[in-house]
């Protein structure tokens, strides 16, 4: 297979899809695909649609699609991150592998903490930025539905909006470890809400608990805010998910 891409809209058994200018561009010009080459497609439905390339040019290449099969790549666990917003390439590195190993929802939150602010326009942009970090992820990793990314918020919002199945925050200095707390939930919805790179401060705890999420740790090491993220999904994943 030449490459898995991402293509909105519907798509279909013996349909001839004409790719973005984007795909085509990195087929034709990075990849140097040829008329015949085999790509994948998929368009969030939960399916790989496997075709060829019936024509090829920089800007705009078609894919004829042969055949449609299930992917079974998305957990049986939902898993909500609520990442403390960060600077650029720490949010982008926690996004990319946090879609790798099965993210279901991720929510930039914006905390007391946060170094990094967005205004209406940056936050925009950033959004759509972290769209196709997401989408090129799932592109490799073979994931057929993309994670849902929701708006920033303030973490006081968040702890209301998501507050379904098991609810955790990270804390150094919380009594029980996360393994522990995961060997007494039976759970299939799972949230765990990160800090930004200084973590959460008391008064963000304190409403934390007082929402219904309980503190864990994570190990004797401190883990940066990009990788605390995906280390706890991977956790998860590998006791109540499919890395078992």
């Amino acid at each position: 297979m030449l490459a898995r891409l991402y293509h909105p809209g519907e798509l279909s058994c013996h349909q001839h899809v004409e790719l973005s200018p984007q795909n085509s561009h990195h087929l034709a010009r990075v990849l140097r695909a040829r008329v015949g080459a085999t790509v994948q497609l998929f368009n969030g439905d939960g399916n790989h649609y496997n075709g060829k390339l019936v024509a090829v040019d920089n800007k705009r290449c078609t894919v004829q699609i042969e055949s449609v099969s299930p992917c079974h790549t998305e957990s049986p666990v939902q898993i909500t991150l609520l990442q403390g917003l960060s600077r650029n390439d720490r949010m982008d590195a926690c996004l990319q592998k946090s879609t790798e190993l099965g993210v279901t929802r991720i929510a930039p939150v914006i905390c007391n903490r946060s170094k990094y602010k967005l205004d209406d326009r940056r936050q925009q942009k950033k959004m759509l930025h972290w769209r196709q970090v997401i989408i090129s992820a799932c592109e490799q990793s073979g994931r057929c539905v993309a994670p849902q990314l929701h708006e920033p918020v303030s973490f006081a919002e968040a702890l209301q909006t998501f507050n379904e199945g098991e609810r955790w925050f990270l804390d150094p200095d919380a009594p029980a470890s996360l393994v522990e707390r995961l060997g007494n939930a039976r759970a299939t919805s799972y949230v765990i809400a990160i800090g930004p790179e200084s973590g959460f401060d008391e008064q963000e705890s304190e409403y934390a608990e007082q929402a219904g999420f309980q503190p864990v740790c994570f190990g004797p090491r401190t883990l940066r805010t990009e990788t605390a993220g995906p280390a706890a999904i991977a956790v998860i994943q590998a006791i109540r998910g499919d890395l078992q």
